[in-house]
């Protein structure tokens, strides 16, 4: 800024104080006082003819008419609407004349030959002064601004490394209200920051945007929005706005701050601008050229002029830039109850970014705030907030398959519940889920609670009793109920007919798993060298024993100990060891001829 002020210089635009009517009034004899170091003026010079033409300095007639139309509150230089000024709280005279603290530029005692050089350079802490020729914004003069005002400056991060996405166009949000802007970027594919400021447009309209409308750039890209936060007081204190774009990123900083302003820092790619350079500004620093204002009187100028130094050098601009307050807590305030209480504490609101929180109640809501709460903060600092803008989603994990254990593993780690339901299943192993809902990938809030079917297995049958049926009669039911049959024929001495059942297993009632074999003894008949009518001696008959729970080889050394044969039925679904014998027909302790063969049903493992 002090290069700004050092180019701007005002005597090259002002009438010399020889050629002001103001100071002809003022002089005793009525002669116009001469400049310092200025030439004697010719003898006999011509006076200044009284009828002058329009457009020159008014004469010392007109001069009081001008003071009295100027009120002791008027502005002395209208602020441009630049979409971007800052919050203040202007301080009491009597504040301004008690102040101690030392002013942000020290002044030393200066000679009368620097005085217009020094009155110059405290201007970039004072409203913006506007000579009575002048239009309110001239050529090269910086728009004026509220001391404190945030200014968003884009620094270029130079190339990108990798290729940019499909670009898209910029919307046009300009004169939008926040929501319908963020609204129009997000159909757009593009992100954004928020600042607020004051401006003369409605509060909540957007007054400037980064990029500019049309400007392409990659899909994801994030906007840098500037949103009104109604205009600023009347007594705020102004500043001349310098224009940093080109410069570096450290002198842009310096810069701003020399000038009484809050530098906020935006990086983005930009293949066009120097890494580290200032690519842009919010709000720009370079003369609106609007149209020239109302005059005012010379007069006025150097009041101003005389005030500003006086001003800081009481240390005003030091105490009003460095007052400090605690931060207050806006955690679970909405955005706009937040905005009120930063407001309240004399803060100025920040950027305000959007996250997604895990609960539906905390949406709409702050759930983090920079700096925290109880943090003494300037007053000219802002204050940044996180708002909730919807509740995060969860994808679904696919538990298809999985054993229960897992997939309630699953769907705890991913923020989900389980409510567990069984059914029987054809297909998928006892254990293992069937089904699932919602189904895998979709997208749910935190802490639903996810259907899970878990698998009972293949479903039981009840088998049928088939005793004393014939072979063909037993195979029939047993296929009726789902189930095989394995027939074994066996002489017998009482009890049974030829070609009747005398023996099953699994016996009547017992649930097994469809398909399951059922052994079958078959009688036939007493043994051919047996008379019928006669009694079998001990020495013709044997007893069974067990044998359930005995290797195949334990088992069929076990039974022909006891004089008797077997025969092996392979048998699933049993969660036994392979080898295991689970069952045996007939029964432990049933008395039959030796050399009978006994059904063993051995485990297949599975």
């Amino acid at each position: 800024m002090g290069e700004d002020v050092t180019e701007h210089n005002l005597d090259d635009e002002l009438p010399a104080p020889d050629d002001s009517s103001f100071f002809a009034d003022e002089s005793e004899d009525g002669a116009e006082p001469e400049p310092a170091g200025a030439e004697p003026e010719p003898a006999g010079a011509e006076p200044e003819p009284a009828g002058a033409e329009p457009g020159a300095e008014p004469t010392a007639d007109t001069e009081p008419a001008d003071m009295e139309g100027s009120s002791e509150g008027e502005s002395i230089a209208e602020t441009p609407d630049l979409g971007a000024t800052q919050p203040h709280v202007p301080l009491a005279e009597d504040q301004v004349d008690g102040q101690a603290a030392q002013p942000t530029q020290l002044l030393e005692p200066v000679a009368a030959s620097q005085a217009d050089a020094e009155a110059m350079q405290m201007t970039q802490a004072m409203p913006a002064v506007t000579p009575p020729e002048a239009s309110a914004t001239s050529p090269g003069e910086a728009p004026m601004v509220v001391a404190g005002s945030r200014v968003i400056i884009v620094v270029s991060r130079g190339t990108p490394e990798t290729p940019s996405a499909a670009p898209v166009a910029t919307p046009h949000v300009l004169g939008l209200s926040q929501g319908e802007a963020l609204s129009q970027l997000q159909q757009a594919e593009l992100s954004a920051q928020v600042f607020n400021e004051y401006s003369d447009a409605p509060r909540g309209q957007v007054v400037g945007q980064l990029p500019p409308y049309g400007q392409s750039v990659a899909v994801g890209s994030e906007a840098v929005l500037l949103v009104s936060s109604g205009p600023a007081p009347a007594d705020a204190l102004s500043v001349p706005l310098p224009d940093v774009v080109g410069l570096s990123e450290a002198d842009a900083l310096a810069k701003l701050q020399e000038a009484g302003l809050s530098p906020q820092v935006v990086r983005d790619f930009n293949s066009a601008v120097v890494l580290g350079v200032v690519a842009a500004q919010l709000p720009n620093g370079r003369p609106p050229g609007k149209g020239p204002k109302k005059k005012r009187s010379l007069w006025w100028l150097w009041l101003m002029l005389v005030l500003a130094v006086l001003f800081a050098a009481s240390g005003g601009v030091y105490y009003y830039l460095n007052r400090t307050a605690s931060v207050p807590n806006l955690v679970g305030l909405s955005q706009a109850q937040a905005e009120q209480a930063i407001s309240a504490a004399g803060f100025k609101l920040g950027s305000v970014t959007t996250t997604q929180t895990l609960t539906a109640s905390e949406v709409g809501k702050v759930t983090s705030q920079t700096p925290p709460p109880t943090t003494q903060l300037r007053l000219i600092d802002p204050v940044n907030i996180t708002i909730s803008g919807g509740q995060k989603l969860f994808a679904v994990p696919n538990m298809l398959g999985k054993t229960q254990a897992l997939a309630q593993s699953a769907l705890a780690t991913a923020g989900l519940k389980a409510a567990i339901d069984q059914a029987y299943s054809q297909t998928v192993p006892r254990g293992s889920i069937i089904t699932q809902s919602p189904p895998p990938g979709e997208k749910v809030p935190y802490q639903t609670t996810i259907g899970l079917t878990v698998s009972l297995g293949v479903q039981n049958v009840t088998v049928p009793g088939v005793q004393a049926l014939s072979r063909g009669d037993a195979a029939n039911r047993l296929k009726a109920a789902n189930l095989s049959s394995q027939a074994v024929i066996e002489y017998t001495y009482t009890g049974t007919t030829k070609g009747q059942v005398f023996a099953q297993y699994p016996t009547a009632g017992m649930q097994i798993s469809p398909g399951t074999i059922v052994g079958l003894l078959v009688s036939n008949g007493p043994p051919p060298s047996s008379d019928p009518s006669s009694t079998p001696t001990s020495s013709d008959l044997a007893t069974v024993p067990s044998v359930v729970g005995q290797s195949t080889k334990d088992a069929q050394s076990t039974l022909k100990k006891a004089h008797l044969g077997n025969t092996i039925v392979n048998w699933g679904g049993t969660n036994r060891p392979a080898g295991e014998v689970v069952g045996q027909a007939p029964e432990v302790g049933t008395t039959v001829p030796r050399n009978v063969a006994v059904i063993i049903f051995v485990s297949n493992g599975k």
